[in-house]
């Protein structure tokens, strides 16, 4: 994952390195980068904004300019500011198709958390369908049908989390769980919250689930009820590129996954970028 988010760090840089003729433009953008990965959201949005300000960049810059400061807004919670700007950067049509892929993630995110789920989905759907193997987006995508009672489709969801390897592995059969559940299966229940606790030992909702239908005379098929916001809080999260549901929450912002893509945009430039290394952004 931090392999995939200094990949597009450091494509990011190439960009803005190649036109490096308003210089204080970029000054202000690499500011910004860095204060990111520093953790001062705050400070980033200061730079991004002077950068954008400052004019002069051409249009992938002030793309990835507005998207960084959507990130920014995110990590300070102000979603809202992070939906205008995820919009205004794919306004410009000039990020590559995985970029664009984790910003409909991250904007996705954000109108979670607005409770403007049916928004929600539709930017899941889209991040899904330019990259179809995006566990995250799926497993998120799941949580917001549960909340808007589509049963069935979370279900459908959660599955496909898990068979395209959600790196949080336990979080789409906990949330299998809470659907066999919901539909008065006890027996599939059982068995999912089975398989999150065989997976994350030390993960409490399931532990609770599983002792809950111990307590009821169930029998384990694997080696008090805790409430479905355990699953919400663990996957929504922004991704760097582009939140896994657990912010990539069951609100999972992302944290890179789906970018690595991004370089080809940039590879003819010699321009060297700052090193991301250590970056700790997430």
């Amino acid at each position: 994952m931090r392999a995939l988010i200094a990949s597009l760090l450091i494509s990011t840089a190439l960009t803005f390195g190649a036109h490096a003729d308003p210089a204080d433009s970029v000054s202000e953008f690499y500011s910004g980068h860095a204060a990111l990965q520093q953790g001062d959201a705050d400070l980033a949005i200061q730079h991004f904004s002077k950068s954008l300000q400052m004019g002069h960049l051409e249009p992938l810059q002030v793309a990835y300019v507005y998207y960084y400061r959507a990130i920014a807004y995110q990590r300070l919670d102000r979603h809202q500011d992070a939906v205008d700007g995820y919009t205004q950067s794919l306004s410009l049509n000039a990020l590559p198709p995985r970029v664009q892929a984790a910003l409909y993630y991250n904007r996705a995110i954000a109108l979670d958390h607005l409770n403007n789920l049916e928004r929600a989905v539709k930017d899941y759907s889209s991040a899904i369908g330019m990259k179809p193997d995006y566990a995250e987006a799926y497993m998120n995508r799941g949580n917001a049908y549960r909340k808007l009672g589509d049963n069935d489709q979370a279900l459908r969801d959660y599955e496909a989390s898990a068979n395209y390897g959600n790196p949080i592995k336990h979080l789409p059969y906990y949330g299998e769980g809470l659907i066999y559940e919901a539909k008065g299966d006890k027996q599939n229940a059982f068995k999912a919250y089975q398989t999150a606790l065989a997976l994350a030992p030390d993960f409490e909702p399931a532990r609770l689930k599983v002792d809950g239908f111990r307590s009821a005379g169930m029998t384990p098929t694997v080696g008090s009820v805790a409430s479905a916001s355990a699953l919400n809080s663990a996957t929504l999260r922004p991704t760097q590129v582009a939140q896994n549901s657990v912010p990539q929450s069951s609100h999972t912002m992302m944290t890179g996954a789906g970018v690595t893509g991004a370089t080809a945009a940039f590879s003819g430039s010699s321009f060297a970028p700052p090193n991301p290394s250590g970056s700790g952004l997430s």
